[in-house]
C-alpha cells in the first residue's frame, strides 16, 4: 500500500498541471477500493 500511497499522495493540485500525474492517482485510488 505504501507504492500506491505515494501515488496518492501526488493528488493535489499539481496533479491537475500534470494529466498524467492525476490519472495514475485516479487508479491508485482504484486499486486501493480494490
Amino acid at each position: 500500500m505504501n507504492t500506491y500511497r505515494g501515488v496518492i499522495i501526488g493528488c493535489g493540485p499539481r496533479a491537475h498541471d500534470h494529466a498524467v500525474a492525476y490519472r495514475n492517482c485516479k487508479q491508485a485510488e482504484f486499486v486501493l477500493s480494490a
